[in-house]
């Protein structure tokens, strides 16, 4: 069975990083989570793929929200430049 839970913290171990941003997100894991457990009749491959998928889309948000700016890569592009 898929665990919210344990799906972010296999994000945050596979990117080192932890900070998801808004916490707004985390309903809508949990009711996508509770509905494939609950209604998706997933064989125990079937749940590793999707597993799978969902800490990849996580670690994405992980990196995302780290991103700098624009107005940050701005600064570091006209730093770069001498100005």
């Amino acid at each position: 069975m898929l665990n919210s839970e344990a799906l972010l913290a296999a994000a945050c171990e596979q990117t080192g990083l932890s900070d998801f941003g808004d916490p707004a997100f985390r309903e809508g894991l949990d009711v996508l989570v509770g509905a494939l457990n609950s209604e998706a009749k997933l064989t125990e491959a079937g749940s590793g793929r999707v597993g799978a998928s969902i800490i990849a889309t996580l670690a994405n948000r992980l990196k995302v929200d780290c991103w700098p700016t624009s107005a940050v890569l701005d600064d570091m592009q006209k730093r770069a430049a001498g100005n």
